[in-house]
């Protein structure tokens, strides 16, 4: 039998999917579900976050069938339940990441993060998984000099001035490669920053309730941006795609200036844009700008230095491999800010 691509996989063929009740990993297992595949397995960390799960599939319109999703509980670093959960696994997804933009917690950050993959590349070598497709990061990129585009070409020489995150991805990358020396069969994607829906409070899901609220001030850097059904769907047509084979590929919607990205959500909300230019300097020295973040903890180096860069990248080697287009970041960004903004006055009726 066939699977919903019509290129000879089998829809019950046994997927793994880590990070499963993230943003990015419940958006893929809606996507894998969409598509026809009736043996998914998520591994996940604290099975008390299952709601997240549970509440993009809802959001999406999904409803799994009996037994098609098997929900174990279990750390990504005991390499002795890996390879009994990864036996006869077609495909491993491999979403699962700790995230921190606010300063602190560093080296636990990279530890699990690079830990974490060691551990699913050596079970998926041993257990021989068909694809491994690792979500790593632009964050783990170099960027081109003088506002260039960043392309897949661009490797990291120096991990200074590198934030923690994107040095865990680095390394967790290296990881991925060094399993391709030994016969894994791997696909890295490098998505931007990506928009979607989640519980609005953590990971980049956060980014909207902000623009909702409009802002008097704008940070003076630019980066790429990616919807997140596009990421879920790319991960899907690589992962049957045989010449994709042990690239990497950005994937990237398009790159917006935070200027630009405040304007379009103040527009969708209703509100009035950005007035003022915030410069690196003033992000530092001020922290809490009043409007900019709605009062949230002074602003860690890491998120002004993020928000004061002016980084461009190319996310179209994709469209060389499979057939593919972009949803357009504005189209993004208005689709979430009336989403949050409908979902919030749910609760507060």
């Amino acid at each position: 039998m066939k699977g919903p691509n019509g290129k000879g996989v089998m829809k019950e063929a046994k997927i793994v999917v880590t990070g499963a009740t993230g943003m990015l990993g419940s958006h893929l297992v809606a996507e894998l579900l969409r598509r026809g595949y009736a043996h998914l397995v998520l591994l996940v960390r604290r099975g008390a976050r299952q709601e997240r799960l549970y509440a993009t599939l809802r959001r999406e319109g999904v409803e799994p069938g009996e037994g098609v999703l098997q929900i174990v509980e279990t750390a990504l670093n005991n390499p002795w339940e890996l390879k009994e959960w990864l036996k006869e696994t077609d495909t491993v997804y491999h979403c699962a990441a700790q995230v921190s933009l606010e300063g602190g917690g560093e080296e636990e950050l990279i530890e699990t993060n690079v830990e974490m993959t060691t551990h699913l590349v050596n079970a998926s070598l041993e257990c021989g998984v068909r694809r491994f497709m690792e979500v790593s990061s632009i964050a783990a990129l170099g960027t081109a000099p003088d506002e260039g585009l960043t392309d897949e070409s661009r490797i990291l020489e120096s991990l200074a001035g590198t934030s923690p995150y994107g040095v865990s991805k680095f390394f967790a990358e290296n990881e991925v490669w060094r399993g391709m020396t030994e016969g894994l069969r791997a696909v890295v994607v490098n998505p931007a920053v990506i928009l979607g829906a989640g519980d609005w409070q953590s990971g980049s899901s956060a980014i909207i309730p902000v623009l909702a609220r409009g802002a008097m001030f704008y940070p003076t850097g630019m980066t790429g941006f990616v919807d997140v059904h596009d990421v879920a769907r790319a991960l899907v047509e690589l992962s049957v795609c045989e010449k994709a084979v042990g690239e990497r590929f950005i994937l990237c919607g398009g790159n917006l200036s935070y200027r630009e990205l405040l304007e379009t959500g103040a527009r969708a909300a209703g509100r009035r844009g950005p007035k003022w230019k915030a410069g690196a300097k003033l992000l530092t020295t001020a922290g809490k700008i009043a409007g900019l973040w709605g009062g949230k903890a002074a602003l860690s180096q890491e998120m002004v230095g993020i928000l004061s860069r002016r980084n461009r990248y190319d996310g179209l080697k994709i469209g060389r491999f499979v057939s593919f287009g972009y949803t357009p970041v504005s189209e993004s960004v208005i689709r979430l800010v009336e989403l949050y903004l409908k979902e919030k006055e749910k609760k507060i009726v």
